[in-house]
């Protein structure tokens, strides 16, 4: 689609120029694939997101999510302005390596149990 002076428009209204820039990894897209597909209002990739985790395939579209969320949320989800974009991004991310760090705390636990009752 492209608006009256020529220039792609995206879904969401916001800048295609800027499209580039959105580009690199979100752990808060990988690592809360469908919930935050469904916060960036991406309802069909939440739901296809979804369907993996239930059939235990969950991981192909986590990688999916984390490699091309952010330029699918700055295509699909309107912000005030670049700098709003990032805020958000920031905050998927960092809630995303929380959700890392505690994870790999928990399979230390596990594995620190498992090598200390042999």
């Amino acid at each position: 689609m492209a608006g009256l002076d020529g220039t792609a428009v995206l879904p969401s209204g916001n800048d295609s120029s800027r499209l580039d820039e959105a580009r690199g990894w979100n752990w808060g897209a990988f690592c809360f694939s469908w919930i935050w597909a469904l916060g960036n209002r991406l309802y069909t990739v939440a739901l296809l997101a979804l369907l993996p985790q239930v059939l235990g395939l969950g991981i192909i579209a986590m990688v999916v999510l984390g490699f091309d969320g952010n330029r699918l949320a700055w295509k699909h989800r309107p912000f005030r302005d670049f700098e709003e974009f990032r805020g958000v991004r920031r905050r998927w991310n960092q809630a995303g390596l929380v959700a890392v760090v505690i994870g790999l705390c928990m399979v230390g636990l596990v594995v620190l149990n498992y090598w200390l009752r042999y």
